[in-house]
């Protein structure tokens, strides 16, 4: 009897084994691994607080899942991250990265985190899509990108990447339910409930755009980190001159600092040109403001101790910068990049050239460098803000398999 119900036990065993096995093969599916190495300096003037030069590394393992049915109008993607990261003692503090508070759920372990060296894994996606009449809805975690995406944003709120960001293959994903559906005969509606551990930082949003010739106009009102939100954003373009740009106003808190602007909102806004060469060359120029932003040293330190700082949205410190970009496709392979970001407040610049290579099919290698100019002191009122950031030079590999 023993060994009918072990025989039993067995088969049942292979049977589901055998099942979920042609459930997986059916999935589609995939992995990416992506590392970046940075060799990098401190001024000199830092010394003795940061000294020297300094190494770091990082490492990210992917791996996602996903499935569709179109019949049904379905779909859903699950991915999970590994994450490695080194960095020599004198890096300590380099790079300081900010986590979206919109993340409901904690999916997130760390294995190891010291001052030279962090062990994480995540779960970034984990969502559930389908069709009902004219909707489409969206929950779980997922990746929303608001405004014209372009180098600088005052629209993108969520979950948005520094300027100058090498690694923004996958956009961070947030807690939300996310319903969408056709505007006209050329726009869409969205509405987007996103959400935080912290009730009070649930974020709501309607979102509307609409094409209008060659241009892409959108709108968003609601309510984000505790605060009432209106922005605006258009894009397109003339011949070979593209404009775009995006405004906001954001609604003050009593506890935050009063820098410069209206004691009701704050303004942010940013504007650019672009001229496209036919020979694929690329030139953009473009122009930001923000009332958040600290004019001098002492109001800098003052912005770094506010919750406005922690929260990953507001990505520059700064109020006023110009922005000149160029680009040029040197072979279909290969593409040259110049990326420089200037404060006009404390006149200190941040440059970075990079060049993208497409190895093969699954293979890209970006080499980049970032210099910095600008006033820099162990003082941090009397230092810029990017004359006190180190320079380096550092590759970026992409490997999809």
């Amino acid at each position: 009897m023993r060994i009918y119900t072990a025989i039993k036990f067995i088969i049942y065993y292979l049977c589901f084994a055998f099942i979920i096995y042609q459930n997986l093969l059916s999935l589609e599916q995939g992995n990416v691994l992506r590392t970046t190495y940075q060799f990098s300096r401190w001024p000199s003037e830092l010394t003795p607080h940061k000294k020297g030069s300094f190494h770091s590394s990082q490492w990210n393992l992917r791996h996602w899942l996903k499935d569709s049915e179109e019949f049904h109008e379905w779909s859903w993607e699950f991915a999970f991250e590994t994450s490695s990261s080194f960095q020599s003692l004198a890096g300590a503090g380099f790079q300081n990265t900010t986590e979206s508070p919109l993340r409901l759920f904690d999916m997130h372990s760390e294995f190891r985190n010291s001052t030279t060296s962090k062990q994480t894994i995540s779960i970034d996606r984990f969502w559930y899509h389908w069709r009902y009449k004219d909707f489409d809805i969206t929950l779980g975690r997922q990746a929303i990108g608001l405004g014209t995406s372009h180098f600088i944003s005052v629209l993108d709120i969520m979950a948005p990447f520094v300027p100058g960001t090498l690694d923004s293959t996958y956009r961070p994903g947030v807690d939300a339910i996310r319903i969408q559906t056709a505007y006209g005969e050329s726009g869409e509606r969205d509405f987007i409930a996103a959400f935080s551990p912290e009730e009070s930082m649930h974020s709501f949003l309607y979102r509307q755009r609409l094409l209008r010739g060659n241009y892409d106009f959108e709108s968003i009102i609601g309510r984000v980190y505790e605060r009432n939100f209106l922005g605006f954003g258009f894009e397109g373009s003339k011949g070979r001159v593209g404009q775009w740009g995006e405004l906001a106003f954001f609604e003050r808190k009593n506890s935050e600092m009063l820098r410069t602007g209206s004691e009701k909102f704050a303004f942010s806004a940013v504007f650019g040109l672009e001229y496209f060469l036919s020979d694929g060359r690329e030139w953009g120029i473009s122009y930001f403001h923000q009332d958040f932003g600290a004019s001098d040293g002492l109001q800098r330190l003052n912005l770094i101790t506010e919750p406005i700082a922690n929260q990953g949205w507001l990505t520059l410190s700064g109020r006023n910068y110009a922005h000149l970009r160029f680009s040029h496709l040197i072979r279909p392979l290969v593409k040259a990049n110049y990326n420089a970001v200037f404060n006009l407040q404390d006149s200190s610049g941040f440059y970075q050239p990079r060049v993208d290579v497409n190895l093969r099919d699954n293979i890209n290698l970006s080499i980049f460098a970032w210099i910095t100019s600008g006033k820099s002191s162990s003082n941090q009122i009397v230092s810029s803000e990017f004359g006190s950031m180190a320079n380096g030079v550092g590759l970026f590999l992409q490997y999809y398999f």
